[in-house]
């Protein structure tokens, strides 16, 4: 590690080393991987909108980023947003944004398979989340004894795109959004097939409920508490949820068109308009994710959402093609 001269004394540094303001340890010099971590517990300085790349190169050596380390952004209450950009990046550590007070939503992309303990504990702005749709199980930690990874986060509104692991242990809040009483509005994603059990467990001030899946998934008793939610479906299936266990206990259940992928659609709303502009220019330099469709922001398709997507909307409105 860099060896840092104070005074008369010697103090070592908690990196390797830095490189376009992001401080890196080395995991391993045979794979040649690092993970990304903090400058200082006590005083972190990252601050705005912060970017992982997919690689960095220190000392002439290319190494890959594939995680993001314990306690990386701990107490970085000018952080305002994380674009995790790399395939390779799978992890992220215990307590790695404890205390982002500036965090007010959270994208989760679906190479990400593991988040730790204590992750977003004191995140109290955080209001939206967005669990991309993937096939692999997304494991999550707790926030602490008896409670679930986001019960300091006062969640609004959540979309959930896979599955989820988490302990179902009342020791551990029976899931992550457990006894949440700030959700109001839940989206589940079309590549779910279960939910698992306890999932909104005494969330009682849900009101809204879309799920995506043609196909009920299945589902126990506990998964909700407010059963007089209106339940969304996709038009075809509601008879479907009519008559599947736990589904058919919700008192209104109506059809509606789920819309697949649409370029351009940043809001969500089925039209690409000059609305969709200014969404996506705030995703960008705001990262705020809640009320984003993140997969139609990628307007040009090359998986990143930048500053060229922008460019391609303009022209898709002017145009009406890229």
């Amino acid at each position: 590690m860099l060896i840092l001269l104070l005074g008369s004394g010697l103090t070592v540094a908690a990196y390797d080393f830095a490189s376009g303001g992001i401080y890196y340890n080395i995991t391993s010099s045979t794979n040649m991987t690092v993970a990304v971590t903090y400058d200082s517990k006590t005083n972190n300085t990252y601050s705005g909108t912060v970017t992982i790349p997919e690689k960095v190169t220190h000392n002439g050596n290319t190494y890959y980023v594939t995680a993001i380390g314990d306690y990386a952004f701990v107490g970085c209450t000018g952080l305002k947003g994380v674009n995790i950009t790399s395939e390779r990046t799978k992890t992220i550590g215990n307590y790695a944004f404890q205390g982002c007070n500036g965090l007010t939503s959270f994208v989760i992309p679906p190479q990400i398979t593991s988040i730790g303990n204590y992750v977003f504990s004191g995140c109290l702005e955080m209001t939206g989340l967005t669990i991309e749709e993937g096939d692999e199980t997304l494991s999550l930690g707790y926030n602490s004894s008896s409670k679930g990874l986001f019960s300091d986060c006062p969640l609004t509104s959540v979309f959930i795109g896979r599955p989820l692991g988490y302990s179902t242990s009342s020791g551990y809040g029976y899931s992550p959004f457990a006894n949440n009483k700030n959700i109001v509005e839940v989206r589940l994603g079309k590549k779910l097939t279960s939910i698992r059990n306890y999932m909104f467990y005494g969330c009682t001030h849900i009101d809204e409920v879309t799920c995506c899946a043609v196909a009920p998934p299945t589902a126990n008793a506990n998964c909700f508490a407010n059963y007089n939610a209106t339940l969304y479906v996709p038009k075809g299936s509601v008879n479907s949820y009519r008559n599947a266990a736990v589904w058919k206990d919700f008192y209104s259940i109506i059809g509606i068109d789920i819309v697949d992928d649409k370029p351009g659609d940043v809001d969500g709303n089925d039209k690409v308009n000059i609305d969709d502009v200014t969404s996506l220019i705030n995703y960008i330099l705001n990262s705020i994710a809640s009320g984003i469709n993140t997969t139609n922001a990628d307007v040009d398709g090359n998986g990143k959402v930048n500053i060229d997507d922008v460019t391609a909307l303009i022209q898709l409105l002017l145009t009406g093609h890229l």
